[in-house]
C-alpha cells in the first residue's frame, strides 16, 4: 500500500505544483501586505480567487500533468486517498492551533502556532507516503515559522513568508523528481496500483 501511495508523489509533479502554487500565494499575499490601502482590496481579491483556484483545482491540474508528462514515461499510479481519522485529527488539532495562534496576534504565539501547523501537516503527509522528505520539510518550515515568530515579525508577513518558504522547500523536492522523470523516455504499460 505505502509503494503505492509513495509512486504517487515519485514523479515530483504534485510537490512542484503544490510549490509554484505556495509562491504564487506568498507573493500575493505579501504585495497585500505592503501595498496602500486603495490597493489592498483588489489585491484581496486577487488573494483570494488565488486561493480557491489552487484548493479547487490542484488536484485536477496534477492529474492532467500527470497523464501528460509522467504516466507515459513511469506507468498509470492511482491517486490514493489519504484521509484516516488520525490524520484528520492531526490536521484540525494543528489549524486549531494556528488560528488560536493568530487570534491571539502576539508574534511568537503565531510563530508557534504556524510552525505547528506545518509540521503536523508534513507528518500526516508523511503518514501517507512514508516519505522521509516530507518530514524534512515539516522540521524546517516549523522551525522557519518558530523562529520568525521570535523576531516579532508582522503576523501578516510572517505568514505569508512559511508560505514562500514552504513552497521553496516543496520545489527543492519536486524539480529534480520532474527532471528524472521528463528525462525517461516514454514507456508504456506500467502500473503502479
Amino acid at each position: 500500500l505505502y509503494r503505492a501511495r509513495a509512486a504517487w508523489w515519485e514523479d515530483g509533479i504534485p510537490e512542484t505544483l503544490s510549490g509554484i502554487g505556495l509562491l504564487l500565494l506568498s507573493g500575493v499575499g505579501l504585495l497585500r501586505a505592503q501595498a496602500p490601502p486603495s490597493r489592498f482590496t483588489w489585491l484581496n481579491v486577487v488573494w483570494i480567487l488565488l486561493l480557491f483556484s489552487l484548493i479547487l483545482g490542484m488536484k485536477r491540474l496534477i492529474l492532467q500533468a500527470k497523464a501528460r508528462w509522467s504516466w507515459p514515461r513511469t506507468g498509470y499510479s492511482r491517486p490514493r486517498r489519504w484521509v484516516d481519522l488520525p490524520t484528520v485529527l492531526l490536521i484540525l488539532a494543528a489549524t486549531s492551533g494556528m488560528f488560536l495562534a493568530v487570534s491571539i496576534g502576539s508574534p511568537p504565539a503565531v510563530g508557534t502556532g504556524m510552525g505547528s501547523f506545518v509540521l503536523f501537516l508534513m507528518v500526516s503527509l508523511y503518514r501517507y507516503a512514508r516519505l522521509p522528505r516530507f518530514l524534512w520539510i515539516g522540521l524546517l518550515g516549523g522551525g522557519v515559522a518558530f523562529v520568525l515568530g521570535l523576531q516579532g515579525l508582522p503576523v501578516e508577513w510572517m505568514v505569508h513568508l512559511v508560505l514562500g518558504i514552504l513552497g521553496l522547500l516543496f520545489l527543492g523536492s519536486g524539480i529534480p523528481r520532474l527532471y528524472r522523470t521528463l528525462s525517461h523516455p516514454a514507456e508504456r504499460g506500467q502500473s503502479h496500483g
